[in-house]
């Protein structure tokens, strides 16, 4: 089992390795695979999710949120850390 560790006094708390969805597109699963995946690495400990906006071209955070739709009870098993507002360098 993963170890935890909290980042503050007063939390929060995460789990000491993070699973990270940036390339959660490139993988190829449907939402049904995506849930077991989910599943298994919560199931070892990792709880603590990595998201940003503009991962997968934007979709990662849809493709992700369309499994916990399948399986609404693993949110209560996760912390998600996510990022906004990413800077990209795109002409225009």
């Amino acid at each position: 089992m993963v170890q935890r560790i909290t980042i503050a006094p007063q939390g929060p708390e995460f789990s000491r390795f993070v699973m990270g969805y940036w390339r959660l597109m490139d993988w190829n699963m449907s939402a049904r695979q995506l849930v077991s995946f989910i599943e298994e690495h919560l199931d070892l400990g990792v709880t603590t999710v990595d998201h940003a906006d503009i991962y997968g071209g934007y979709q990662c955070e849809a493709a992700f949120g369309e499994a916990l739709k399948l399986a609404p009870h693993l949110r209560e098993r996760m912390q998600i850390v996510t990022k906004c507002g990413i800077a990209t360098n795109r002409p225009g």
